[in-house]
């Protein structure tokens, strides 16, 4: 037979080979960790709920911050566990001393969970950037993995930042707004010098207004995406049947009347009023109809006698189908306070009118019952 080398050199040869060889026993149970794999089906299924979250009538709703705080939470976990998961499969395998780390460590050899535990303590040290330094890399794939961590934990709470500031922010997008509105106009009026008293009429209109403007701004954005026939029908339910209650339109009996409801509506106006404002005259010129949808509005007679207070729901005006003028008491119509109105003019009015069903028409035009410049619902 053939030999070859000292004694010793055959000694080391030996050594040697046995190191190698346990690599691949310590690979064995660490190689169990690869069943996370299987978490990628989570993804799948949170996709799935996100998808049935989205559609036109879903199970049950939820606002969407926190559907994507649910999100960002599932992707950050999926990747600390891959990664927990990755770096204990590394000391497995390359951790000379691995009995010595897990005495210092006060980790028991078959304490999975604690193993766990301080595995995500070590990678969340990481993604947070805190950093401690009791456990750290000791041999160069653990500190070449670390850098990935590294990079990965950048992004990922850079991430988590950014949404948590953007989910904060629309959350209160209107009252920040509504505050950095209210701080320019009090600037731009401390820089012209306007006395105390009007600034504060001011600043409560702008601070009134502010939050109603945008609602209203939001509903046209809606409207106005919509096909007309849905415009008209989203219209009416914003309006809470108030329309309909008006004696002139409430009393119509033709098939049609939803119709022609929903397109007074979708064309109705709107208008804010601040506290004392006058709204309307009853005289010749009277020619709209007024529905209260906040705040209160005084009835007052000529001499400033109060007459009545009407709130929500309640409307006040006048219109004629064949444009007759009004021709009762003279009575002024005042706002109690910030105050919200939608109103019917005669020129919508009659446009509708024009492009009603022949039914709509005619009943509306034989009336000859005109409605009083006032009602109270309640």
């Amino acid at each position: 037979c053939l030999s070859g080398g000292t004694g010793d050199e055959m000694v080391d040869s030996g050594a040697q080979q046995l190191v190698y060889a346990k690599v691949p026993i310590r690979m064995i149970r660490p190689l169990r960790l690869l069943k996370i794999i299987r978490l990628l089906r989570l993804m799948k299924v949170f996709a799935a709920i996100d998808n049935s979250l989205q559609a036109p009538n879903p199970m049950f709703q939820i606002d969407l911050w926190i559907q994507k705080a649910m999100f960002l939470l599932v992707v950050v976990t999926f990747i600390e566990h891959l990664y927990c998961c990755t770096f204990w499969l590394l000391k497995e395998i390359f951790e000379e001393d691995m009995q010595g780390f897990l005495d210092y460590q006060n980790v028991d050899r078959d304490d999975v969970i604690s193993q766990y535990i301080l595995a995500g303590y070590f990678i969340n040290t990481i993604f947070t950037t805190v950093g401690f330094g009791d456990v750290y890399g000791r041999n160069t794939a653990e500190r070449c993995f670390i850098i990935l961590v590294e990079w990965t934990g950048a992004i990922c709470f850079a991430t988590v930042v950014s949404e948590i500031q953007d989910m904060v922010h629309k959350f209160n997008r209107r009252a920040h707004g509504r505050k950095e509105r209210m701080q320019y106009v009090r600037g731009f009026l401390a820089s012209y010098h306007c006395s105390d008293a009007l600034r504060r009429e001011i600043l409560e209109w702008v601070h009134f207004s502010f939050m109603v403007q945008h609602d209203k701004a939001d509903q046209m954005g809606v409207l106005e995406s919509l096909p007309l026939d849905l415009q008209e029908r989203l219209a009416l339910h914003l309006n809470k049947g108030m329309i309909g209650e008006i004696p002139l339109l409430a009393n119509i009996k033709a098939q049609g009347r939803a119709q022609f409801l929903a397109t007074l509506a979708l064309q109705s106006g709107w208008r804010l009023c601040r506290d004392q404002e006058e709204i309307i005259v009853m005289n010749s010129e009277a020619d709209r109809i007024y529905m209260i949808t906040a705040g209160h509005v005084q009835l007052l007679a000529e001499d400033g006698t109060l007459l009545a207070t009407l709130s929500l729901g309640d409307y006040f005006g006048y219109l004629s189908p064949d444009g007759t003028p009004w021709a009762g008491e003279q009575v002024v119509f005042v706002a109690q306070g910030p105050c919200e109105l939608s109103f019917v003019s005669a020129e919508v009015y009659h446009e509708a009118l024009q492009h009603a069903p022949a039914a709509v028409r005619a009943e509306l035009l034989d009336n000859g019952d005109h409605p009083k410049h006032f009602h109270r619902s309640s």
